[in-house]
């Protein structure tokens, strides 16, 4: 499992990591960006960062520009789709991703990402620990690449590896 950290590079940070017993540790700006905003915005940031060979993070807060961007936008992931709706259906979670997005995902190669500092700050946290089911049941259904990561933005919010894989398994039961 990778670290993903939202923090400036550091030696202390790398060696905490591999103690958390973290296969690699990957910086915001020196391994990967995250991209988010308008349409033009989204595409103008990821052009920049494959010409650096940086992995690409969409954030998307709209379902036609996510869509738009699984679809033909050169994208490695999408992140935080559960926070796409403000409210659920009556019948079901609205949590940014359906069958239709998820097929589309699985087709281009993109992954789908799950921050556990999402989790952390989240004031709702039963919504979204259900909408992350619900989107962990499409990955794995439509067999997506699941990144399942800190994505913290301070020290204090790194979780161990096992403490990631021990919430993810909470997550997945009930298949």
């Amino acid at each position: 499992m990778d670290n993903y950290l939202l923090l400036s590079p550091s030696l202390e940070l790398e060696r905490l990591s591999a103690r958390l017993e973290f296969a690699k540790t990957l910086f915001l700006g020196r391994d990967f960006v995250i991209v988010s905003g308008t349409l033009k915005d989204i595409l103008i940031k990821t052009k920049e960062a494959k010409k650096k060979k940086l992995m690409v993070i969409c954030r998307c807060n709209d379902e036609k520009i996510l869509r738009f961007v699984l679809e033909k936008v050169p994208i490695d992931a999408i992140l935080g789709a559960e926070d796409i709706f403000r409210k659920d259906s009556l019948h079901y979670p609205k949590s940014g991703l359906d069958h239709i997005l998820s097929k589309i995902a699985f087709e281009q190669g993109k992954a789908v990402g799950f921050s556990f500092s999402a989790l952390l700050h989240a004031t709702d946290k039963g919504k979204l620990l259900n909408r992350m089911k619900f989107n962990l049941k499409l990955c794995r259904k439509y067999k997506l690449q699941v990144i399942f990561s800190n994505f913290s933005t301070a020290q204090a919010e790194i979780r161990s590896a096992k403490d990631l894989e021990a919430v993810l398994r909470v997550l997945n039961k009930g298949k």
